[in-house]
């Protein structure tokens, strides 16, 4: 794009990213097992709410980098283990965005996929060192300095739970809901008593997997820095419930599936609302009032969502020890 002037530099831009949110939920959809396919009129509910979403059409329109950093993590989850070295170099790339693909570096830690990780650093590493190389700047230097606006980015209007607190409890407030989402995904880990495995040697993902990669992004939403743009990737929660619910992947009573049906329409029409364009038809302190409302109500949503996620994960763990042990985990 640098041979090319700033005007078309950005159409060029915009119109890759316009690709990119065209492919995306189809991406997601891939992702889900396809041993029991979801039929293609719940897959266009997903792709349809996702085109929707106010953080999808502020990413295209902002130029922002999320819908690539976003692909690049589907595409990482995709070609694992079969391409390891496409994978790896996928996330190395994804890895620079981290606050928005660290759930997925981390996933492919827990999957045992170690050379993926090692490729994605190293590609990291690389950049480093071209930056280095061009502009003099040592790679601890530009370690710290990576360090320094993430905790600069903190105190700045944005998604994340901490930033509804006063700024000595943002970083506690986030770290003890982190302890808390990890410390129960490490009971649940235990209660399947072996019964479940993180290897990715499998051809596709089980349904549990895809739950676990879902509360891993929103939990990235909730604790670190994001802004609107950011939100896109909850994407996974709106393809987990339908998929979930259409294929009766949890053991739910009558009441529980009807306030999950509520949920998803209300996840679609909280990520749908509009964000800056309603300055054109209100004053600008109704403005003002009006954004404050969607992030808030955005925010509050993701906390909602990654609880219920908590909470399906051990009604799907119910589910799975009710198999008989003959059946494989990973066609659940």
């Amino acid at each position: 794009l640098a041979f090319f002037s700033w005007q078309n530099a950005k159409i060029i831009w915009i119109g890759f990213n316009f690709l990119l949110l065209l492919a995306i939920p189809w991406l997601v959809v891939k992702l889900l097992p396809d041993n029991r396919p979801l039929p293609i009129k719940y897959q266009l509910l997903v792709a349809f709410s996702f085109y929707s979403f106010q953080s999808a059409r502020v990413a295209v329109w902002l130029g922002q980098t999320t819908l690539l950093t976003f692909a690049l993590m589907l595409g990482v989850l995709l070609t694992m283990p079969r391409h390891r070295l496409l994978a790896g170099v996928m996330l190395g790339f994804a890895l620079s965005k981290y606050s928005l693909s660290l759930p997925i570096f981390l996933f492919v830690i827990l999957s045992g996929q170690y050379w993926v990780a090692i490729i994605s650093l190293g590609v990291q590493a690389v950049g480093m060192a071209l930056v280095t190389a061009v502009f003099h700047t040592p790679i601890w230097t530009q370690i710290t300095q990576y360090i320094a606006i993430l905790l600069r980015h903190r105190r700045l209007p944005s998604m994340h739970v901490g930033y509804l607190f006063p700024a000595q409890l943002d970083i506690i407030i986030s770290l003890i809901i982190t302890a808390l989402i990890f410390g129960v995904l490490i009971y649940w880990y235990k209660q399947m008593n072996g019964r479940v495995s993180f290897s990715a040697s499998a051809q596709h993902f089980a349904f549990w997997q895809f739950q676990i990669i879902t509360i891993l992004c929103l939990w990235s939403l909730l604790v670190v820095y994001h802004r609107i743009y950011d939100v896109s990737i909850a994407v996974l929660f709106l393809a987990m419930l339908v998929y979930g619910l259409q294929q009766q992947q949890w053991w739910l009573a009558p009441y529980q599936k009807k306030m999950l049906v509520f949920t998803l329409f209300v996840t679609i029409g909280i990520l749908v609302l509009p964000g800056t364009v309603v300055g054109r038809f209100l004053s600008e302190e109704n403005s003002q009032i009006w954004l404050l409302f969607v992030d808030r109500a955005t925010t509050l949503l993701i906390v909602w969502m990654i609880s219920l996620s908590l909470w399906l994960l051990f009604k799907l763990s119910f589910s799975v020890k009710a198999v008989s042990p003959s059946q494989q985990i990973n066609h659940a």
